[in-house]
């Protein structure tokens, strides 16, 4: 069984306040995005005593911790279930505030479901993707939505976003969620609010991320980058979650040329994912 777990973007993200356990309620608008890994099982108990996977594609730093593995173990603990063989070829990098690694964990969960005809609903589904992580549950709806709270709750929003562009620049520096949180200084008197009009347009001065002064100040590059990506007609450039991706939107298809040829890039239309 096989299946392409896609990325996400943060259009805005609001800090709103620390909770006892360290977690954040926040607020942003969440987009998935048509950059893909490709995820892979197969049954074969003939050979295998426990599950197995392998890797190919982009590397990244810490594998004992794949979230693909403990979606397995979290249904595997429930349901007993057979040893199969996995293989995770990774095309969005890690530590970028893409959120690949929540989609790789959501998508093991639903084939899983789907192969093993565990029939679990949505509802069922949420509650093991709230285990695994924060960013998991918005990946069981997977459209344009508004994440709240620590990510648990998700309302989808109905919007056209099948013209626009994308580019995707990650420098080398990969950026640590709970680093980023932790170096946040939360102001007591905040009352902005984020906004999504109708007009992109708009977004410029209606979006924010908070994160954003953290991560920049651990990697002034990407504040150059953010800046080289309006510099090419952007209608809106932001940090993806905690970073370190920079991310343009765009109304028309960009020339990049060599512009950010030092770093990671990947371009593509929203609307070959949007149908």
């Amino acid at each position: 069984m096989i299946s392409y777990p896609n990325a996400k973007i943060n259009l805005g993200l609001n800090v709103r306040s620390r909770l006892q356990d360290g977690y954040h309620n926040i607020t942003s608008f969440f987009l998935p995005i048509p950059l893909c890994d490709i995820l892979e099982f197969n049954l074969n108990p003939s050979c295998l005593e426990k599950t197995q996977i392998t890797y190919s594609g982009i590397i990244f730093p810490d594998i004992s911790h794949d979230l693909v593995i403990q979606a397995y173990n979290l249904l595997d603990n429930d349901f007993n279930l057979p040893a199969i063989k996995i293989h995770l070829h990774k095309c969005i990098p890690s530590s970028a505030g893409l959120g690949g690694g929540s989609s790789n964990a959501v998508f093991m969960l639903e084939m899983l479901n789907n192969f093993f005809n565990l029939e679990l609903n949505k509802i069922e589904l949420l509650r093991y993707a709230m285990i695994l992580g924060s960013d998991c549950p918005f990946f069981l709806y997977n459209s344009f939505s508004q994440v709240s709270g620590i990510g648990q709750y998700v309302k989808e929003i109905d919007f056209e976003f099948k013209d626009y562009y994308i580019i995707l620049v990650k420098p080398s520096f990969s950026a640590s969620t709970a680093l980023v949180f932790s170096k946040l200084e939360l102001s007591k008197n905040k009352i902005h609010e984020l906004h999504l009009s109708n007009d992109s347009n708009m977004w410029k001065k209606q979006l924010f991320n908070d994160l954003e002064t953290v991560t920049f100040s651990m990697c002034p590059e990407l504040r150059i980058i953010k800046k080289k990506l309006y510099s090419l007609g952007a209608t809106y450039a932001s940090m993806s979650g905690s970073g370190s991706s920079i991310y343009g939107l765009f109304d028309k298809e960009p020339i990049v040329n060599n512009l950010f040829h030092e770093h990671w890039v990947w371009q593509g239309k929203l609307g070959k994912f949007f149908k």
